[in-house]
């Protein structure tokens, strides 16, 4: 009798790690994949699948930069960020419930960064940089089957899939890039790599650390400006990029490579005329305030993996 109670007891226990394992790979798919598109402005903005988990995110983040100059010829500080949220949904979660479920994240984020870009040489420029990102995530786990507060695995799932959580992420980045022109036309080739960790719930987690680091290599050119927009230059960045993903990312949502093609709308704005109303004398006034406004077009895919890419953005 003491040995069956003794199997029981050891069943019921591996039962629950398990049940225990799935749900925290839930949450943390979720977390990685919002984390990863919100910050990486190439993807910032879009509708991508996950065809592996049926998994669909849509993005809209608004990025910024803002550079500062400084006393010395060749260096250059700037500050720059992103605002917006994204929508993720996951399908066909079975949990051993007896149901299969569904997982949704509502992600609110703001990202804050500064850094500093040095001129090697005419031709080659080296930026390294670092940031925060604050995100607020609010969690719903969809079910037919009512939520059971007095049952172990429900408990779990009200805490950590049903629940709203702020997280903070530490980036860390560096990049190289090489110009040069070619029949009046700005080319370039990139590569860089950003690493970030983003600190969780520890009484929740089996880890108290999710960590990543991508590397992008970068390929495009600048052409003259080809036309005028509302009175603004307008000129065209076609691109291609490929980015290698490692840490986290990689193993929790089966994703190792992505390619992307695009191009970008960049408005030379400055100076841009803002028009301000003044009441008094009905007189307007104009305020030089943003270097350029880009809009861009892309396509992505990976493995298990596809979407596209329309976002907007603005260089103080």
């Amino acid at each position: 009798m003491k040995n069956i109670l003794i199997l029981f007891l050891l069943f019921t226990f591996g039962a629950f790690a398990d049940f225990m394992q799935k749900a925290q790979q839930t949450h943390i798919r979720g977390l990685n994949t919002i984390l990863f598109f919100a910050s990486e402005d190439i993807i910032s903005s879009g509708h991508f699948k996950f065809k592996s988990y049926s998994i669909e995110l849509d993005n809209y983040f608004f990025p910024f930069s803002f550079p500062f100059e400084s006393d010395y010829e060749n260096v250059m500080y700037y500050v720059d960020g992103s605002l917006g949220f994204s929508n993720y949904k996951q399908k066909n979660i079975n949990l051993d419930r007896g149901t299969i479920d569904g997982y949704n994240l509502h992600n609110y984020a703001f990202k804050l960064g500064t850094g500093i870009q040095y001129n090697i040489s005419k031709d080659i420029d080296l930026k390294i940089g670092a940031s925060y990102n604050y995100s607020v995530l609010n969690a719903s786990y969809k079910s037919t089957k009512k939520l059971n507060h007095l049952d172990a695995d429900d408990k779990v799932i009200d805490a950590l899939l049903n629940d709203t959580q702020q997280y903070h992420t530490i980036e860390v980045s560096s990049g190289l890039t090489y110009h040069s022109y070619l029949y009046n036309h700005r080319t370039y080739s990139s590569i860089s790599m950003r690493h970030f960790s983003t600190y969780l719930n520890a009484n929740l987690n089996s880890k108290s650390v999710i960590n990543s680091t991508i590397f992008k290599l970068k390929v495009g050119l600048i052409t003259p400006p080809i036309s005028k927009v509302f009175g603004l230059s307008l000129a065209l960045e076609p691109y291609a990029s490929l980015l290698q993903v490692y840490g986290d990312i990689e193993h929790h949502l089966d994703l190792d490579t992505i390619y992307i093609v695009g191009n970008t709308f960049r408005l030379n704005a400055y100076p841009v005329t803002c028009w301000v109303e003044d009441f008094t004398s009905l007189q307007r006034d104009s305020m030089n305030w943003v270097r350029e406004i880009t809009f861009d077009m892309n396509i992505v895919k990976g493995h298990n993996f596809k979407g596209f890419n329309i976002g907007l953005g603005i260089k103080f």
